[in-house]
């Protein structure tokens, strides 16, 4: 890190550069949901989509791990970008000549996660040796922010380009915005210190037990992942049910569901600039379960309202948009700042891998327990287990895990000033 203070304008360049990429990425995946939605009106062509999005990741982001960890990870970033823009050059092409196939979109959307699930742990790794250390928390409640508000904003942007403009003008702002992700990092560095020979030659199994066996050293590390994989299977589901809860139990219509999900998002967007402007915990670990509990909270308020009581439910999804940047704003700067960086894309692609394949198993068994049983006990299962994980808060491994990671990487730098006396 520059320590007279030039960080910040290699950072804006790339950090600008992506922003407006995903900005661009939001529109395209609108775009393509919709023409999935108008052409074929089928439910069994969104859920392949959705399993074209989600298995890539699945199977290659331990790879991803060990070669973010092995190679550059600007040209990571970087060919990562270029790969989706390419696929969605190839897209706007198609739908400009009428050409347009079903499979197609299949094709272009398990490119955006191959490519996904390359960009996302080498930019979570990055992060650290571009950003101060200070500076993590403000960053982590910028992009949490951010990411809430085109929850918010993104679907009405896509509504009003489809509106305005033929598909294949879209898929091009797409990969226009790519551009701007892509340029910068062909005149920045990034520092990426820890990547060594004996990394790059050990074999790609050795490097996913290196990972493994770091996790496994760390009291409390793998309970908070098991229980972060266990909630993207429990909770994150739970969304997918919400149009049948504002429709079948709330007896409403668009507006309805409109107002829940806005609730969300915007107690999201809140908790985000909260999280900015005063992200100073003493224990983010106690910080993230307490807020599980209160999310919890706001999920049994969903539950318990009465068929008339949709005010009460919006307050309720104000509430767990609130407390959901809570529980995972404070973890990213955590492990950015004390996971060793010659390991942190094989950990973060691992915890991915957890949380990215507990989810459609969630999805598949909540469906079932839905059509069975309506709505409410999936509500009543996951309000029961965020509020389950705020008693993590006491487990002492949990309760001192930042402790034992600030202590660790003490114990590295001291090892590493002492080795070259020793050499």
């Amino acid at each position: 890190m520059d320590p007279n203070g030039r960080w910040f304008g290699r950072f804006a360049a790339v950090w600008s550069g992506q922003t407006l990429s995903l900005i661009g990425s939001k529109l395209g995946g609108f775009a393509l949901v919709w023409w999935l939605t108008v052409e074929t009106g089928s439910a069994t062509a969104l859920a392949a989509a959705s399993t074209a999005l989600f298995l890539p990741r699945i199977l290659l982001r331990p790879i991803a791990g060990v070669c973010v960890d092995r190679w550059s990870r600007r040209w990571v970033i970087l060919i990562s970008d270029a790969f989706v823009a390419l696929f969605s050059l190839w897209l706007a092409v198609l739908f400009w000549r009428g050409a347009m196939e079903l499979w197609h979109v299949y094709l272009i959307v398990a490119a955006r996660a191959i490519g996904g699930a390359f960009h996302e742990p080498a930019m979570s790794a990055s992060t650290i040796h571009l950003v101060p250390e200070k500076h993590l928390s403000r960053l982590s409640g910028v992009n949490h922010t951010l990411q809430g508000g085109l929850n918010l904003a993104g679907p009405l942007l896509g509504a009003l380009a489809v509106s305005v403009m033929p598909l294949h003008n879209i898929m091009l702002i797409d990969v226009a915005t790519a551009l701007f992700a892509i340029v910068p990092l062909f005149f920045l560095s990034i520092p990426q210190p820890g990547r060594t020979e004996e990394v790059r030659r050990a074999s790609i199994w050795r490097n996913m037990a290196d990972a493994v066996r770091y996790i496994r050293s760390v009291p409390g590390l793998a309970l908070m992942i098991v229980a972060s994989a266990l909630g993207n299977g429990l909770i994150t589901p739970t969304g997918s049910f919400y149009p049948l809860l504002a429709t079948e139990y709330f007896s409403g219509g668009a507006f309805h569901l409109a107002g829940l999900q806005s609730g969300w998002a915007v107690g999201y967007v809140l908790g985000g600039m909260l999280f900015t402007l005063w992200s100073r915990f003493h224990r983010r670990t106690t910080t993230i379960y307490v807020a599980a509990a209160f999310q919890g909270l706001g999920m049994l308020l969903i539950a318990f309202a009465p068929p008339t009581g949709i005010v009460l439910a919006t307050v309720g999804m104000f509430v767990t948009g609130l407390m959901n940047t809570y529980y995972n704003a404070p973890s990213g700067p955590l492990f950015q700042a004390n996971i060793p960086p010659e390991l942190q894309g094989r950990v973060f692609s691992l915890v991915g891998t957890l949380c990215y394949a507990a989810y459609p198993i969630g999805l598949w068994v909540e469906t079932a327990v839905v059509e069975r049983f309506g709505v409410h006990p999936v509500l009543f299962l996951g309000a029961g287990f965020l509020v389950l994980c705020g008693g993590l808060a006491i487990v002492p491994s949990i309760r001192n895990l930042e402790e034992t990671l600030h202590r660790q990487r003490a114990e590295r730098e001291d090892a590493e000033k002492v080795t070259p006396k020793d050499a």
